[in-house]
């Protein structure tokens, strides 16, 4: 899979095509295509599911940003500063 980055916001709004400010199921499908075109239609299905927190059948930009910071920073994750760990 070829990497790309693009700012959360900018993406969302290059998915919005109608420009209502939310993402269709469609939409949203077009934007994960592009970023893996491996994907199927059931795991689009699925991320979409996931995404649309409030099951209106669209993402808006506050579900689509929680979930992508919930992705790349995962509530587990703990930052341990070098200085705090002890060797035994």
């Amino acid at each position: 899979m070829n990497e790309k980055k693009i700012s959360s916001i900018d993406g969302f709004l290059k998915a919005d095509t109608d420009k209502d400010f939310k993402l269709s199921k469609e939409e949203f499908g077009v934007l994960l295509k592009d970023i893996d075109s491996t994907l199927t239609a059931y795991e689009i299905t699925v991320a979409f599911n996931k995404f649309d927190t409030n099951k209106n059948n669209s993402i808006d930009y506050s579900e689509f940003y929680a979930k992508l910071y919930a992705i790349v920073v995962p509530p587990t994750a703990v930052y341990v500063p070098p200085t705090v760990i002890k060797e035994e």
